[in-house]
């Protein structure tokens, strides 16, 4: 944990600042383990160099399950191109903009966004309720000075309100129990003329899987990315031999597309949205400025000043 994190945190309970305590910190200053300590005496602890304000990965077992098959893989990840071109499609957000701008990643995963941001420039906190996701952010992005990582729940984020230029959530909120409760917790976190994107599944793009669905939730992980692995070969080798698609990558780009299909058929929930619901949340939340993006469900807005 980077120590300027200190200044943004606030008790998730009260929003009252935190204390620490007890620090232990390696040779570049980077606080290793300690505590975190509420005024009203609540503690939370610093493990590994990530503050925890969750004590169990709660609904997020699946995730857990599949950081662990990714880490073993992670060359596939770690070396993706075109994300600061995804992030600009799915938020509306410009990196080229991003130096000294103060970015909220709400569901930061392995941190494939997190770190677009950071190479743009920016300062990024991530959030995530997985242990194993957050811990994998952490060996990947966690020396960088200008990424910091929280282990938490989306709904009760620890942090101070009004502090963020940009807030943004790709692909986490329908795997909350309440895609809309998660979305209204974050809006407070947005500083007045600041922005929060969004982008949740569309029925448009999920009708096959939530089909599947009803069978996979209930399946072991390794049977599920069996699932994957199948649907994998047999659609890009159609695309290849069928349909003669030169684009058809069988072999290069198979983990990352199993485990995408693992995102979508094994976790508790993975709710779709319409556009127009969405717009809706922007709107009833007092939001201005909306715009929707080119990827169905991806939608964006400006809190207004005060």
């Amino acid at each position: 944990m980077h120590r300027s994190l200190l200044d943004w945190l606030a008790c998730p309970e009260t929003g009252a600042p935190l204390s620490l305590r007890y620090e232990v910190a390696d040779s570049r200053g980077s606080i290793v383990s300690g505590e975190l300590v509420s005024s009203s005496g609540t503690i939370y602890p610093i493990r590994g160099g990530i503050p925890r304000f969750v004590d169990r990965d709660k609904y997020v077992t699946s995730f857990t399950m599949q950081r662990r098959y990714m880490k073993s893989r992670f060359d596939a990840w770690a070396s993706e191109t075109g994300r600061e071109e995804r992030f600009a499609k799915l938020t509306g957000f410009e990196l080229g903009g991003a130096a000294g701008k103060l970015f909220l990643d709400a569901g930061c995963g392995y941190g494939r966004y997190a770190a677009a941001v950071a190479q743009s420039g920016g300062t990024v906190v991530g959030i995530d309720l997985s242990t194993d996701s957050i811990e994998l952010a952490q060996s990947y992005l966690g020396a960088r000075e200008n990424v910091h990582l929280i282990q938490a729940d989306l709904q009760h984020p620890p942090l101070r309100r009004d502090l963020f230029d940009l807030v943004y959530s790709i692909g986490v909120l329908h795997h909350t129990p309440d895609t809309r409760a998660s979305f209204d917790a974050l809006i407070p976190f947005v500083k007045p003329g600041g922005r929060i994107a969004i982008w949740v599944y569309a029925p448009e793009d999920k009708r096959f899987d939530d089909v599947l669905r009803k069978a996979t939730v209930h399946m072991p992980s390794w049977s599920v990315l069996g699932v994957g692995a199948v649907r994998h070969v047999l659609g890009q080798g159609v695309r290849r031999v069928v349909l003669r698609r030169k684009d058809a990558r069988v072999f290069s780009s198979f983990w990352p597309d199993v485990m995408g299909q693992f995102d979508s058929l094994a976790p508790r929930y993975a709710y779709v949205h319409t556009a127009a619901e969405v717009q809706q949340w922007f709107e009833a939340a007092g939001l201005s400025e909306l715009r929707t993006g080119p990827i169905r469900t991806s939608v964006s807005g400006t809190r207004p000043q005060v």
